[in-house]
């Protein structure tokens, strides 16, 4: 397997902890609460929260390259606090860009990632777009963007802009609040049950994908990898550039004492069997760039046929591990190999 770090574009997150939640009633209900869209296309009413996510986002070129998924409100339940201030929130992937920015545009701009309940992202910059949903007075964000200088975007139903499209911001109306990077919201679209920003108005329609438009639920493939991780709280699903494959990992436990690493990959046509045999061999005898071994990292692991062409890779975060140990490994390109 080629270097996955080399050739995809992953958002600049600090590299840190993740965490997810077995399946219950409450990611159940959450993935399918009334008013919120649960299927375009071809797709069938989510069971997680990671599908209602898949739901929801526009199938493009693009979005089949990269998606990253938190649920911030199990996130911040498995935690006891804030995740940013634990260590299980180092990678709040869904966050992207907007980490560094959270607590200083909280109040004025009325996106606080703190009452939140769920986040993603789609696609790569300049092109991706994100959302976060649940817990958001969405009414209040319009006047306090407008109030900071935004202006609506013509054409476009409650969207706001701070500049042109693919505007950095560097000296847009964010930082008056010392926001002076990079931060994902050029643009802002807000509706009852959630906000979308990117940074260009472009991208403001892949998520929520419209009426009769294609989602990544839908692609047999990101069905079969996000059924085959589960309830996660947070995961990445990536199909790096010349790659067949679609890799994806997450972290899952209600409890601490539940806690378990996950990957999963759709290999090309229905026989996983080499990939299995490989996989195993390398958690049970190789070792990580850090020269640790994987048998230590990754405890009572298991190593499966997950379903056609599916192999799925479930394990206990050994002792000192980072929690989200891979998926992290995309960053560091530092995984054990299936090829």
């Amino acid at each position: 397997m080629r270097s996955l770090a080399l050739r995809l574009l992953v958002p600049l997150v600090t590299a840190g902890c993740l965490v997810a939640c077995q399946a219950g009633e409450s990611d159940r209900t959450r993935a399918g609460e009334p008013g919120r869209k649960t299927g375009q296309q071809g797709a069938a009413a989510p069971t997680t929260g990671l599908m209602h996510a898949l739901s929801q986002i526009e199938a493009t070129e693009g979005t089949r390259r990269y998606v990253a998924f938190t649920d911030l409100a199990a996130l911040r339940a498995l935690a006891g606090a804030e995740p940013g201030r634990s260590p299980y929130g180092g990678l709040m992937l869904g966050l992207s860009e907007l980490v560094p920015y959270a607590d200083r545009i909280a109040e004025p701009t009325g996106i606080d990632v703190k009452r939140a309940e769920r986040a993603f992202q789609a696609g790569q910059p300049p092109t991706a777009v994100n959302r976060l949903t649940g817990g958001l007075d969405t009414a209040a964000v319009g006047r306090k963007l407008t109030a900071l200088g935004y202006r609506l975007v013509p054409g476009a139903e409650n969207a706001w802009a701070a500049g042109p499209d693919g505007a950095l911001g560097l000296d847009g109306p964010l930082a008056k609040l010392g926001v002076n990077g990079p931060n994902g919201l050029n643009t802002v679209r807000a509706a009852s049950d959630g906000i979308t920003y990117a940074s260009r108005s472009t991208s403001l329609t892949l998520a929520p994908a419209a009426d009769g438009r294609p989602v990544l639920a839908a692609d047999p493939d990101f069905r079969a990898v996000g059924g085959c991780l589960g309830p996660v709280v947070a995961a990445q699903l990536v199909r790096a550039q010349g790659e067949p494959d679609l890799a994806a990992a997450g972290f899952r436990g209600r409890t601490a004492a539940e806690e378990r690493e996950v990957m999963c990959v759709k290999v090309p046509g229905n026989d996983a069997a080499a990939a299995v045999s490989r996989l195993r061999s390398a958690v049970a005898t190789g070792a990580s760039r850090t020269g640790q071994p994987w048998a230590d990292l990754l405890r009572e692991a298991t190593v499966e046929n997950a379903g056609p062409g599916l192999v799925r890779l479930t394990a206990r975060p050994g002792d000192g591990a980072r929690k989200g140990l891979l998926i992290s490994g995309f960053v560091r390109n530092d995984l054990p190999r299936w090829r």
